[in-house]
């Protein structure tokens, strides 16, 4: 039953779609939602596949940032279902199950925010309302252990801050001034989903990352200390920003190679490449637009001109060969040499983190917390 209301949901949100709305114009949106839910449901989703349990964080933002496209909701839920429940391992009556459960789900969300309206502010808020009840009326239906009303109400308050989170992270895509934060947020799920298949290709598991591999406890002074540079650095004007962020990454970057963690090297090492680029050209990034297609070399020749972040490489460019230059597809913008250590770091870190085979260093096997 749940497996044919699935497939009924999928299929009515698709013809809704197509008889109401124009295809959506650009794919990297709807891709970035799917490696953002993928990546969420195997690392925090349900290990026994539950069929009550419904979507999460970026589930909600799905259907609120699609709201006028139940197509692409559809193809995210499902992706994300069936996706999720291969690289965890699950049996495929599992796996199908909770996909279904996820687009009868979402389903139910689109249409009442359909019903309720969201043509003007008052009434989104009161669709997203609506939807987030919805989601906590669903997970509450799961039993809890020992059946405590006292755990019952701090179920639902966690449900509804899960909930909230996920109208903040549609907002945020939403949002000019947080966009392109969130957008650099897709490209590392989508980074990292990429590792994680190649871990799982490696026979690994992904639920090890959080179960037994990542434990960010007991790191030391200089790692800390490390972070903290690169935080700061975002706040500091002209050419002190990104002195402090280079300092920040080789300190990381040193401590990163002292325990062997050469994919956290290789990221980091992307990252200082982009610094020095800034630094050696008064703070901003150089930016190659010859080569590129007419329609974004345009684009990035005008953000050039009056940015304060980027400039456009010229014949006073130092280091050009760090300059972005490389088309993101499907992405928008270019990345530079240093991004693409960046990228190669993320999918490395992850791809280790998921390995079903032990590290290879001696210390690492007398101490695998480490």
């Amino acid at each position: 039953m749940v497996w044919a209301l699935g497939v009924a949901s999928g299929i009515g949100m698709v013809a809704l779609s197509a008889a109401t709305v124009a295809p959506y114009p650009v794919s990297w949106p709807w891709i970035s939602f799917l490696a953002l839910a993928i990546l969420e449901e195997v690392l925090i989703g349900p290990a026994d596949g539950r069929p009550s349990a419904g979507p999460r964080i970026v589930m909600i933002a799905t259907i609120i940032m699609f709201r006028k496209h139940p197509d692409l909701i559809a193809l995210v839920t499902a992706g994300t279902g069936l996706a999720a429940g291969v690289l965890t391992r699950q049996p495929w009556d599992r796996i199908l199950t909770r996909t279904a459960s996820l687009l009868v789900l979402a389903a139910v969300g689109t249409i009442a925010m359909r019903v309720v309206g969201y043509a003007d502010p008052g009434h989104f808020v009161a669709a997203t309302a609506v939807l987030i009840l919805l989601y906590v009326l669903a997970v509450s239906r799961q039993p809890l252990p020992g059946g405590e009303r006292r755990a019952g109400a701090a179920q639902g308050v966690r449900w509804l801050g899960v909930g909230a989170l996920g109208a903040g992270l549609a907002l945020a895509w939403r949002t000019p001034a947080t966009g392109p934060l969130m957008l650099r947020l897709s490209e590392v799920a989508f980074l990292a989903v990429i590792g994680i298949t190649i871990g799982f290709a490696r026979r690994g598991n992904p639920r090890a990352i959080l179960s037994r591999r990542l434990r960010l406890r007991r790191f030391p002074a200089v790692a800390v200390l490390g972070a903290v540079t690169v935080l700061v650095s975002t706040q500091l004007p002209g050419q002190a920003g990104w002195i402090v962020a280079a300092i920040g990454l080789t300190a990381i970057g040193g401590w990163a190679v002292r325990q062997g963690w050469f994919p956290v090297a290789c990221l980091l090492l992307g990252g200082l490449c982009n610094e020095i680029a800034r630094g050696v050209n008064g703070g901003r990034m150089p930016v190659a637009t010859a080569g590129l297609s007419p329609t974004l070399g345009e684009d990035l020749g005008n953000l050039t001109d009056s940015s304060s972040l980027y400039r456009t490489v010229d014949a006073h460019t130092h280091l050009a060969w760090l300059a972005d230059r490389f088309p993101l597809t499907p992405f928008p913008g270019v990345a530079s040499p240093g991004d693409l250590l960046l990228a190669a770091g993320i999918v490395w870190t992850f791809a280790s983190l998921t390995r079903a085979d032990e590290p290879h260093d001696p210390r690492m096997r007398a101490n695998p917390d480490r």
